[in-house]
């Protein structure tokens, strides 16, 4: 009973320690973090595309800003030359507006293209590391595996062979052989038919004296 207990206790400790193994599989990890890394530099991907697209709108904006700036200005002039001074007020107030819209416009492109600037380079060194780390996580895959198939061997028939196709076809060449020793062994204790040996023995050993015998008798017969 003790022993019978002992093991089963040994066989659920062998099945937690291949679920552990199987569990802490470093390749495989390795693996699910680079895919979750690319999923990550994906949404950054698309969000600083979105940051930059924010950034050209506001160029764009700035440009017409900064037309708006020298359209008052040149009407102001205009204004100027025709001695209306009211008409002057207005498009100088409106330069003035519009002046202060583009410097508050460019100030933002300035921080923002900073920014983008700098996100650029974070998503470029993140985007090498991953690289870096997907081709050292390849090369330990391949290594992994060859230290796996060298230990298989290293453990012999106790390991590999045990379980592989070589032991199966080991056992099989064993199996024919022994039928046909067997099958050798059964032929030999066949009984032997007496009379059929005896004719065997006798028929099939004509005398040659006799035989030339007969043929030197024939011949003189025929003369």
């Amino acid at each position: 009973m003790g022993k019978l207990l002992g093991g089963i206790k040994n066989f659920f400790r062998e099945k937690r320690d291949e679920a552990a193994e199987k569990l802490a599989d470093p390749v495989r990890d390795g693996k699910f973090a680079i895919e979750d890394s690319k999923a990550e530099l994906a949404k950054l991907k698309t969000s600083i595309a979105q940051f930059s697209g924010t950034i050209k709108k506001q160029e764009r904006k700035g440009k017409e800003v900064k037309d708006e700036v020298k359209k008052w200005g040149n009407l102001a002039t205009k204004a100027a030359a025709t001695g209306n001074k009211e008409d002057v007020v207005k498009c100088v107030e409106n330069k003035q507006q519009a002046d202060t819209q583009l410097k508050t416009i460019q100030s933002e492109l300035k921080m923002n293209r900073a920014s983008l600037d700098k996100i650029k380079s974070q998503y470029q060194k993140y985007q090498n590391k991953v690289a870096k780390a997907e081709s050292n996580h390849t090369q330990l895959k391949t290594r992994q595996q060859n230290a796996n198939i060298r230990k298989a061997f290293a453990s012999g028939s106790e390991g590999f062979e045990s379980k592989s196709a070589f032991a199966q076809l080991d056992a099989l060449e064993e199996s024919v052989v022994t039928s046909e020793c067997e099958a050798e062994a059964l032929e030999e204790m066949e009984p032997v038919d007496e009379m059929e040996n005896m004719e065997e023995k006798y028929n099939n050993n004509v005398d040659v004296d006799d035989e030339v015998a007969k043929l030197m008798a024939a011949a003189k017969s025929s003369e």
